[in-house]
């Protein structure tokens, strides 16, 4: 649980600072994480399919992608 929540905030600090390099290297391994938790039942499912979504809808939106 506490390298979910590290990742997350790893993802997030990319994002907030703009840097689509950091995003591109950051998000898959938070996505990887995140299905892996919800997968071992550290977090629900929809919780994770949540997460998984909005993060990949603020990197679409900060690398101009639709």
């Amino acid at each position: 649980m506490s390298a979910f929540r590290t990742t997350l905030k790893q993802v997030n600090a990319a994002l907030e600072s703009g840097d689509p390099e950091k995003v591109k290297a950051a998000l898959p391994k938070a996505l990887s994480l995140i299905g892996r938790s919800a997968k071992k039942g550290i977090i629900h499912p929809n919780k994770a399919a949540r997460q998984q979504s909005r993060l990949v809808k603020k990197a679409n939106a900060l690398l101009g992608e639709k």
